[in-house]
């Protein structure tokens, strides 16, 4: 009988099962090339995916219909109007400086040095207290000085009050 060594060989290895701890570290390869940063940080990975393309849809919607405004605005407004609005939009943002709504970087650090839910949670309302609060009398603060800032930003425009009155009962919404 006469053996071709190569059909031997080849007989040999479809045969041969895989030891136990061959099978168990080929397992082990599978699974971490499956999920290269570890268990679960795929789903993590999507969900941080998905949320960004909402928080960037968000954004390109929102200069999307600034672009489409332009027009209309181009042609309803003046350039005085233009520079009333600036200056709005300047006193909102020292108004909001003021106001301390910059406090939203804090309560992140905040609540992530808290190990317990109900920890964070103290935080979370703390500041959710806290920041209603100050808007509140701020905004009561801000309304009753309508007048006076239409006066010194404005020029005593006419409206300007009203102007201010209308952002600051936005602000409590």
């Amino acid at each position: 009988m006469d053996l071709n060594l190569d059909e031997l060989s080849e007989t040999k290895r479809s045969s041969a099962k895989p030891s136990a701890a061959v099978a168990d570290a080929t397992e082990e390869r599978d699974a971490a090339e499956a999920a290269p940063l570890g268990g679960g940080t795929n789903a993590a990975i999507a969900t941080i995916g998905r949320h960004a393309l909402v928080y960037g849809a968000g954004i390109v919607i929102s200069k999307l219909a600034s672009f489409i405004m332009l027009p209309i605005y181009t042609r309803h407004l003046t350039p005085a109007d233009y520079g009333v609005l600036e200056l709005l939009a300047m006193t909102i943002e020292i108004y909001g400086i003021l106001t301390g709504m910059c406090v939203f970087a804090s309560v992140f650090r905040f609540h992530a040095a808290y190990e317990t839910i109900e920890d964070r949670n103290e935080v979370l309302s703390t500041a959710a207290i806290g920041l209603s609060s100050v808007a509140a009398v701020g905004a009561l603060l801000g309304i009753l000085a309508s007048p006076l800032l239409g006066d010194l930003v404005l020029d005593g425009t006419p409206g300007s009050a009203l102007f201010f009155r209308l952002f600051f009962l936005t602000h409590l919404a």
